[in-house]
């Protein structure tokens, strides 16, 4: 199980792990620390549209793909519509071609009610490289999204799981075929704290990985 910190600090770049990466998006400069670890992955920066609409700008997103390049990285999201399947997929499906005629790996982000969407969940299965499991918590931790996830890891898909910030979600996600996570664990709490918790999260690694 991999594991991608929005966070890069002296702490996450020293671990030289071969399980804890960088998550970059358009929206901030984290993703130019994606050197120090073996493997980073490009987020879209969609989210940030739940609370301030028309933030993505896929211009500005295409354009960031060709600075931080493919070197490393595990994928890149393609633009979705958080808590709409229907509408990410018509979001997604338009940078497809765009995305990996970069050199990145095509990853499309699932939501909830995708499963009552059989030839939606066709195409994207045809069209993607790997899956990102969005959505709703409740949904993502339901028996639709680990069917899916059991489906792509049939047809040799790896799948992530998105907003992994505990022990018990990790092991989750690991234990329906993931093999990747990510989540903001590391951007909250005191100063005081980083190291404290950096060190409990490389704590549940160990265990997953391990155990």
């Amino acid at each position: 199980m991999k594991y991608l910190t929005g966070v890069s600090n002296e702490l996450t770049r020293n671990a030289c792990r071969l399980d804890l990466g960088l998550l970059g998006t358009p929206a901030g400069a984290t993703w130019r620390q994606k050197d120090h670890y073996g493997f980073w992955a490009a987020d879209n920066g969609c989210f940030a549209e739940t609370y301030r609409p028309g933030a993505f700008k896929a211009d500005k997103w295409l354009a960031w793909l060709d600075c931080a390049g493919p070197e490393h990285c595990l994928w890149a999201t393609l633009p979705d519509v958080v808590g709409d399947p229907i509408g990410t997929w018509e979001r997604s499906s338009q940078y497809v071609e765009a995305v990996r005629s970069r050199g990145f790996r095509v990853s499309v982000v699932l939501q909830d009610g995708l499963e009552n969407l059989p030839s939606i969940l066709d195409e994207v299965f045809a069209a993607s490289d790997d899956l990102f499991i969005g959505g709703s918590t409740e949904w993502k931790l339901g028996e639709a999204a680990a069917a899916i996830t059991a489906q792509a890891v049939a047809a040799g898909k790896p799948v992530h799981m998105g907003r992994v910030n505990s022990l018990k979600r990790l092991r989750y996600a690991a234990s329906i075929g993931c093999t990747s996570a990510d989540g903001t664990y590391l951007n909250y709490g005191r100063k005081a704290d980083r190291e404290a918790n950096t060190n409990r999260l490389l704590g549940w690694l160990d265990i997953v990985n391990e155990g």
